[in-house]
């Protein structure tokens, strides 16, 4: 296990603009002390489908040192008490420069940008799982967009990257293929990382220590985006600066330097800030990631060559126990009065038919196999009741037990069965866990529908 750190201080919370949707009440992230791992200049991070770690680092030798082959590193069961490092690829970088960012798509294939400096020979090249180049990516695994290669995220198969200051590139995942680009922000916004929120489409960044969006738009139309900062600047420009989101609270998380805070940008319009202890005051902390389990936060930390932990207890939060309450009280079964929804099996592969109809939706976790899910499908799913109140609505299901553990982790699915439903705009109207009553999920259908 990791090394345990001292109490945390009292947090402190700014009034800032809103980012979400009411929150949910947020968790004290707590210190947990540092990973066991190997020393490195640790900067950008990422999750695996497996609920593993990426990990990719930088040159941080002074300006007149030597060029460094820096590794990409796979970290498995990192808070275990001998977690293993693989190293995956290296690439040389001159001193002050290295990976710009490191995404992983569902298949458990990853993607690296390297921001050498020089816009001409800034990349993006793309791995298999254990490491190999695929090089049916692009041209021979690597694309070059002649513009710095900065953070990345991927969404489906659209895979989003951080260049020039405030544009956002998209390419396709499968083939390298250019998607488009965000429109130029007003003035020099100097975004280091993008991460995008399943459910709305919109896209969040960080510009030296300030949170900024993108909304209006959506992976299959990016001119749409219109870009607005949210946060005032509360740190330096830099390179190694991540930001991610927590899809369980809603909430931007992001790490200005110097210092060994975290900022915690939550729905309720305040910015919490929470001591990382194991972290020097001085320190560079650059990006984070979120367990599969949703209680363990990674922090790298890349001048002092450690990955720190937060800890929080969801335990509160959801009434993990044998009974599912929507299944005690069936509802009237299928009659064949009410003509059935039609069930759709790829939340990516259908959510941009949803948004251009402006049609709400319904998005349904399940794992096959679980009494519990078996009997919310019987009892409500598949009832008049819900067919009734569900005509107009995109209706999805994602099963984790068979792939989609990464959609489901970006979601915020610790618990199934999981509903989440969305407005034609992609606003959450609800979001329930295990438990399910029916008027509850009702409910938020009506308000999805606005009537």
């Amino acid at each position: 296990m990791f090394v345990l750190s001292g109490g945390a201080r009292a947090l402190r919370a700014v009034l800032v603009l809103s980012l979400f949707l009411p929150a949910l009440v947020s968790a004290q992230w707590k210190p947990a002390g540092a990973l066991k791992l190997p020393r490195h200049n640790y900067s950008f991070l990422a999750a695996t489908p497996s609920g593993d770690l990426l990990a990719v680092t930088f040159n941080s030798q002074p300006a007149d040192g030597l060029p460094r082959a820096m590794p990409a590193l796979l970290i498995r069961n990192p808070t275990s008490p001998a977690p293993e490092v693989i190293e995956l690829c290296r690439t040389p970088f001159m001193p002050q420069r290295g990976y710009g960012g490191v995404a992983c798509h569902g298949s458990g294939q990853f993607f690296v940008s390297g921001d050498t400096g020089e816009a001409a020979t800034c990349f993006i090249r793309k791995f298999n799982p254990d490491g190999t180049p695929d090089r049916t990516f692009a041209a021979n695994g690597e694309v070059r967009p002649n513009r710095r290669t900065l953070g990345m995220d991927v969404l489906g198969n659209t895979l989003f990257v951080a260049t020039n200051w405030g544009r956002v590139l998209l390419f396709d995942t499968q083939t390298g293929r250019a998607l488009g680009e965000t429109p130029a922000v007003p003035g020099p916004v100097y975004v280091r990382d993008v991460s995008i929120d399943p459910k709305s489409m919109r896209l969040f960044g960080v510009a030296e220590g300030s949170a900024v969006t993108w909304g209006g738009g959506a992976p299959w139309k990016p001119l749409g985006y219109v870009f607005r900062p949210l946060t005032p600047k509360s740190g330096e420009l830099r390179a190694g600066e991540g930001i991610s989101i927590d899809p369980i609270h809603r909430t931007v998380l992001l790490t200005p330097i110097p210092g060994n805070v975290l900022h915690e940008i939550a729905g309720n319009g305040s910015i919490a800030r929470h001591l990382v202890a194991s972290a020097k005051p001085s320190a560079h902390l650059a990006d984070s990631v979120l367990s599969f389990d949703g209680e363990t936060l990674f922090v790298s930390d890349i001048t002092g060559r450690l990955i720190h932990a937060m800890r929080r207890s969801l335990a509160n939060e959801v009434a993990d126990n044998a009974v599912a309450s929507a299944s005690s009280t069936p509802l009237p079964a299928t009659s064949g009065s009410v003509e059935p929804v039609t069930w759709h099996k790829s939340y990516t592969k259908i959510v941009q038919q949803a948004r251009e109809q402006n049609n709400p939706m319904v998005v349904y976790f399940r794992r096959s196999g679980f009494d519990v899910c078996d009997a919310f499908e019987k009892n409500i799913l598949l009832t008049d009741a819900f067919n009734e109140k569900a005509a107009g609505f995109t209706c999805v299901f994602e099963d984790v037990s068979t792939d989609n553990r990464l959609l489901a982790y970006r979601f915020g699915v610790y618990r199934v069965p999981h509903i989440v439903v969305l407005d034609g705009q992609g606003n959450v109207t609800g979001e329930f866990t295990f438990n399910i009553p029916p008027d509850d999920l009702f409910a938020a259908m009506k308000r999805a529908t606005g009537k």
